[in-house]
Formats: structure tokens, C-alpha cells, sequence
């Protein structure tokens, strides 16, 4: 009988089943905001590339000064409180003939970090003339931005792996700076 009554007994189960589900939900939840800022800041950091990328696309003049300024100023636009200090910026000027030619014209970048992301150069094609139009020829800039994000993210603690975010633009040269590092 003393066997029975202590099966029907639950008084302690429920404090034992909250104190091991608890911590599994607040570790979910705790991820889940995580991923959703890690998102943001990606998100951040494609918004500061494209805007980087179409404000040299406009640019009468390019100097070494300005691409400098515009890895500062994506720190602005991607929230800096999320950077873990480790940045670069790499603008490359690129020329496309009809012929589908691309030539890559200069590199430019601007690092706050060791070592520079992998920059990786896409392949742009140009449109395919009209019978009897002369061959087009066009300048791109692609921009690529590299961000070590900062140790407050639940990966970098639990794994001691700082990720690294990495977005590209590429914007159609509207002026001839394009070729002034040429």
C-alpha cells in the first residue's frame, strides 16, 4: 500500500517540470531575439553597401578620403553598437563591353580590421546591342562591406567564433570618376 500512495503523490512533480523546462524556453527566446537582431544588422549592413554603392555611382569626383569616410559612415547606418570593431570596405570599379569584356579598372579599401573580407567579383553581363548600334560600353562599382559583429551575440560566447557579415551592391556608374583611379 505504501508503494501505491507514493506514485499518486505529484506535489514536487510540477516545481521539478518547471525547473527544467524553464531554462529550455528563456534559452529559446534568448536565441530567437539573437537571430532576429543578427538579421537586422544584416540587413543594416546590405542597406549601407547599396547606399554606398549609389553615392559613388554619382560622385563628379572619387578620392581615397571618401571611401574611407563611407566605411565610417556605414558604421553609422548599421548600428555601430552591434560592430565588434572589425570592418573593411572594398569598392571596385569594373568595365563592361557589349562583348561581354569585363575588366576590372582599380580596387580601392579602407580596413579597421586585420585582414580584409574575400572580396569576390561578380559576373555583370551587358546588355546585347541592337543590330547595327555601335558596342556599349559600361562602368559598374561594386562595394563590399565586411563587418565582424560584436561579442554580445550568443554565438560568439558559446562558440568563440566572431561571425563575419558580408554584403555586396553593385550600382551603374552614372559619371566618368569612374576611371579616375585607372
Amino acid at each position: 500500500m505504501a508503494g501505491r500512495s507514493l506514485l499518486r503523490c505529484s506535489s514536487g512533480s510540477i516545481a521539478v517540470e518547471i525547473a527544467l523546462i524553464v531554462p529550455v524556453i528563456m534559452f529559446l527566446l534568448y536565441v530567437t531575439v539573437d537571430l532576429y537582431r543578427l538579421h537586422q544588422l544584416s540587413s543594416r549592413i546590405g542597406q549601407a553597401a547599396e547606399l554606398i554603392a549609389d553615392h559613388f555611382s554619382q560622385e563628379e569626383i572619387l578620392s581615397d578620403q571618401m571611401i574611407t569616410g563611407a566605411l565610417g559612415a556605414s558604421r553609422n547606418i548599421s548600428s555601430e553598437h552591434f560592430y565588434g570593431g572589425e570592418a573593411s570596405l572594398t569598392i571596385t570599379a569594373i568595365r563592361i563591353h557589349s562583348e561581354n569584356d569585363q575588366i576590372l579598372l582599380w580596387t580601392r579599401q579602407s580596413l579597421v580590421s586585420s585582414e580584409p573580407c574575400q572580396t569576390k567579383i561578380y559576373e555583370i553581363t551587358a546588355p546585347l546591342p541592337e543590330i547595327n548600334m555601335p558596342a556599349v560600353i559600361q562602368f559598374f562599382y561594386q562595394v563590399d562591406l565586411c563587418v565582424e559583429v560584436d561579442s554580445s551575440f550568443i554565438f560568439s560566447g558559446l562558440t568563440n567564433l566572431v561571425p563575419r557579415i558580408r554584403r555586396t551592391a553593385i550600382a551603374l556608374a552614372r559619371t566618368s570618376a569612374v576611371r579616375q583611379f585607372d
